[in-house]
């Protein structure tokens, strides 16, 4: 267990080993060379040469070439102890001197639920490959689960809107009470279909956001046809999910989908 002390609180937090895979950059497995000199922790030192332990830890330090070799001897001096050992040992506590570590397979979802979620529950979803359930018990804690859908379409918004103004396609309270309580964003206003819900001052018609994708982020909640939305909304220049978001949205389709390579999540809670 890794103990990392937080700066804003001075909290100590326990971190289960497995985020060490976590935090590790991609570019780190494509790194074109070796360095110059290899600085690691000589894991199981007592076992083989017990003089070299003294329970405080035990650097590895692997010398490459013949220029990390004359930087070495002058390091020596401010060294407790050196001793050269062989390097069948030192691999067989610390296997990853012969290659990189794998990054960790929920790498991608931990990052993009960072902010989102606990980090306790974070890290318990990655660990236990159920990072979905743990972010459901915790959307369970804040609303009711008949509210689920407006956080998700709310969660959208604020993720994709971008400094755009929200719109939402007929008014919702419910939606817009969410929206402000857990993402302090507010809905600019509302557009309508139809004449008579029109009132130039909250609800618009809905030609006012007609090539508008660069200011507006438009949460239809109507109509009920997906099919019209979409094609309405696509042909005013907006991109689907990038721009706007359809309570009732057209039927998903999954092709070729392989579990053993990921996992399915998408914008309206849905995961498989």
């Amino acid at each position: 267990t890794i103990h990392v002390t937080a700066r804003d609180k001075g909290q100590v937090r326990s971190l289960p080993p497995f985020v060490f895979h976590v935090r590790k950059l991609p570019v780190s497995n494509k790194l074109p060379r070796q360095g110059d000199l290899t600085i690691g922790d000589f894991w199981g030192i007592p076992k083989y040469d017990e003089e070299m332990s003294d329970l405080k830890g035990t650097s590895v330090v692997l010398v490459n070439n013949k220029k990390a070799e004359e930087f070495f001897e002058k390091l020596k001096s401010g060294m407790k102890k050196v001793r050269e050992e062989p390097l069948e040992v030192a691999i067989r506590g610390n296997h990853i001197i012969k290659g990189p570590y794998r990054l960790h397979k929920n790498r991608e979802e931990f990052f993009e639920y960072f902010d989102r979620m606990d980090f306790t529950s974070l890290t318990k979803g990655c660990y236990y490959n159920q990072i979905y359930k743990y972010y459901k018990q915790e959307l369970d804690k804040k609303l009711p689960e008949n509210y689920h859908e407006y956080y998700y379409l709310a969660e959208a918004a604020a993720r994709y809107s971008n400094g755009r103004k929200i719109v939402t396609w007929i008014q919702s309270r419910k939606f817009e009470e969410i929206l402000k309580k857990y993402f302090g964003l507010e809905v600019a206003f509302s557009i309508a279909k139809s004449e008579t819900k029109v009132d130039n001052e909250k609800v618009f018609p809905v030609s006012k956001i007609k090539d508008g994708s660069s200011d507006f982020y438009i949460v239809a909640f109507d109509p009920k046809n997906a099919a019209d939305t979409y094609a309405l909304l696509e042909q005013y220049g907006y991109n689907n999910l990038q721009d706007f978001i359809c309570r009732y949205h057209k039927p998903i389709v999954i092709n070729e989908f392989d579990l053993s390579k990921g996992r399915y999540s998408d914008a309206y809670g849905n995961t498989i």
